[in-house]
C-alpha cells in the first residue's frame, strides 16, 4: 500500500470514529476536532512523503551525473529520524546517507556497494524545492566508512575494537586478574577516573551482521551481546580524532560527529542510522 493510500485510510477511519462519537455522544465539536486533526495528519504525512521523494531524487541525479559507468543501481535514503513528520525536524537536518548498490537484481550479492553523504547548509530547502547550490557530497567506499567507524568506536571506548571488518568482544575483567603484560588485557579511565579492565577475546562479530549502539555500549546485531562498553561522559563533552584531510571523528554519548573542515560544520549521524549503513556496506 502506498503512503497516500495509507494517509487517506487513516483520515477514513478517523472520520468514521469521530461520527460514531457524534451520534453516541452527541457532540459535535468532539467530532469536528477529531476529523480536523485527521486531515492535519493526512497533510503533514504526505508533505513527508513528498520531502523524502524530494532527497531521493536529488542523491539519484547526483548519481547519474557523477558516476557515468553505473549501468545500474538502487538508491535507499537511511532516515534521519525515527516517525517524525514535524517541519522543525526536516529544517534541521543538515545531513543525509543514502545506501547505493550498483545492480537492480543481485542475485550472488556481489554488487558494489557505496554510502553517499549529503551535507546541507541552512536555508537550502526552500519553497520551490532543494537549493543544489548550498549541498555537498561525498561518496564513501566501505574501507573508508570502517575506518571512520574504527576511529567514533575507538573514542567511544578507548580501546581498538573493529579490525578488518570485525568488531573483537572484549569481556569485562577484575583488577585482580589484570595483568599489564598480557597484550590483551586493556583498562580505560573514565570521566569519574573511574578505571576499568578489559580481556580482548578471540570472538568476533563481522561488521555485515549488524552491530547495535546504545548509551552504554556497543552490541551484535541483536542489541543482546555487549561487544564493548563506552566511555560515559556528559551531554556537552565531546572526544575528538583527527581523520582526515576533510573530516574531525566526534563523539559525544549520542551520535557521530563529523566536522567538516571546509566549512567549519559539525553535523551529527544518528546511532540507528549508523547501525543500517554499518549493516549494508559489509554484506557480502
Amino acid at each position: 500500500m502506498s503512503v497516500l493510500r495509507k494517509v487517506y485510510l487513516l483520515v477514513f477511519l478517523t472520520l468514521s470514529m469521530s461520527l460514531t462519537a457524534q451520534k453516541n455522544q452527541g457532540n459535535a465539536a468532539v467530532a469536528g476536532a477529531a476529523v480536523a486533526g485527521a486531515l492535519a495528519i493526512g497533510a503533514a504525512a504526505f508533505e513527508m512523503h513528498q520531502i523524502i521523494e524530494m532527497w531521493e531524487l536529488t542523491a539519484t541525479e547526483y548519481v547519474l551525473e557523477t558516476k557515468p559507468e553505473a549501468t545500474e543501481f538502487t538508491l535507499k535514503l537511511n532516515r534521519p529520524f525515527v516517525g517524525s513528520i514535524k517541519w522543525s525536524d526536516v529544517s534541521n537536518i543538515s545531513i543525509l546517507s543514502f545506501n547505493i548498490k550498483y545492480s537492480v537484481f543481485d542475485e550472488f550479492k556481489r554488487a558494489k556497494r557505496e554510502v553517499l553523504l549529503m551535507f546541507m547548509d541552512d536555508g537550502y530547502m526552500t519553497e520551490y524545492g532543494i537549493n543544489v547550490t548550498k549541498v555537498t557530497w561525498k561518496v564513501i567506499n566501505r574501507d573508508e566508512w570502517n575506518n571512520m567507524l574504527d576511529a567514533y568506536v575507538q573514542l567511544a571506548t578507548g580501546i581498538d575494537v573493529i579490525d578488518f571488518g570485525q568488531a573483537y568482544i572484549h569481556e569485562p575483567l577484575k583488577k585482580k586478574n589484570f595483568d599489564k603484560t598480557n597484550p590483551n588485557h586493556i583498562y580505560t579511565v573514565n570521566r569519574d577516573m573511574d578505571t576499568n579492565y578489559f580481556e580482548k577475546t578471540k570472538q568476533f562479530l563481522s561488521l555485515a551482521n549488524g552491530i547495535s549502539f546504545d548509551n552504554g555500549g556497543l552490541y551484535d546485531g541483536s542489541g543482546f551481546y555487549k561487544i564493548a562498553a563506552f566511555n560515559r561522559i556528559s551531554g556537552d563533552a565531546y572526544l575528538i580524532n583527527d581523520f582526515s584531510d576533510q573530516f574531525k571523528i566526534v563523539y559525544n554519548e549520542r551520535s557521530l560527529g563529523l566536522f567538516i573542515k571546509e566549512t567549519n560544520k559539525l553535523v551529527q549521524l544518528r546511532r540507528s542510522v549508523l547501525n543500517e549503513i554499518t549493516s549494508f556496506i559489509n554484506y557480502h
